[in-house]
């Protein structure tokens, strides 16, 4: 598996962990996986750059305005307003909503690629005015299916992760999105945004679910910074209303 480093490297480790649980049931006496550790170069992460203040406004106009079915412009919209990973938006459960507390529970990992969290700990995202309004609009889509943004083909299965993907690609061949950007990107316009309006820096990790090594700590700034990152959230809505309204723009006097 060496054309796939990334997907090696998972391999080997759950392999080791399959091996490790054999010694301990005394089935085996030696670890063939570990040896194999650090044999296939793992690339280094990938960062996937924001969208400008300048990129940004054309970005949701085109968004809100394109040709894609509504379903998938509500869900690139509301993945970037959540600053959630794709994946939790493009298999987004109701049952995970309390809409009356005005929060999105995402539940922690699990087997499968199932919209979940990629840390054994769930992820409450606090969710804004417009966040609000835009799942009101998804729940006239959706009807009676349990996701929030079921296929255009079947209401009793998620929406693909390439439905936002093909959307993209739309809006860089006409123009109104970089052909560089990517849908992490809006997690990283969300972090560049927060850290310019002078967000605390542990709120915004904290609305990123980024992981925390310590899980006393972790905890603990989950309960700290609830209060923060709802405000956040909210702040980072504003802001991208008001960017998109034009109030960065500046009018020059008229020589």
């Amino acid at each position: 598996m060496r054309n796939t480093p990334t997907k090696a490297t998972n391999i080997q480790a759950i392999l080791e962990r399959v091996y490790q649980y054999a010694a301990q049931k005394l089935l085996v006496t030696y670890n063939p996986a570990t040896p194999m550790k650090g044999l296939i170069a793992k690339p280094k992460p990938t960062s996937y750059r924001p969208l400008s203040v300048a990129e940004l406004g054309p970005f949701v106009e085109a968004v809100r305005t394109c040709n894609a079915h509504p379903g998938t412009r509500i869900a690139v919209e509301f993945l970037l307003l959540t600053a959630v990973r794709k994946d939790n938006v493009a298999k987004a459960r109701w049952a995970h909503f309390d809409l009356e507390k005005r929060t999105w529970t995402i539940p922690g990992r699990t087997v499968g690629a199932n919209g979940f969290m990629k840390m054994p700990e769930p992820h409450t995202v606090y969710l804004s005015d417009q966040a609000m309004v835009l799942l009101e609009k998804a729940k006239e889509l959706s009807a009676s299916s349990e996701w929030v943004f079921p296929s255009v083909f079947s209401k009793k299965t998620p929406m693909a992760e390439c439905s936002i993907n093909h959307l993209l690609s739309r809006l860089k061949a006409g123009g109104s999105c970089p052909v560089d950007f990517a849908p992490h990107g809006l997690r990283s316009t969300f972090s560049t945004l927060a850290n310019e309006g002078g967000i605390v820096p542990d709120v915004v990790e904290t609305v990123l679910a980024h992981s925390e090594r310590n899980a006393v700590r972790a905890a603990y700034n989950r309960a700290k910074y609830a209060p923060q990152c709802k405000e956040a959230l909210q702040w980072y809505a504003n802001r991208i209303d008001q960017i998109v309204k034009g109030a960065d723009v500046i009018q020059l006097k008229a020589a």
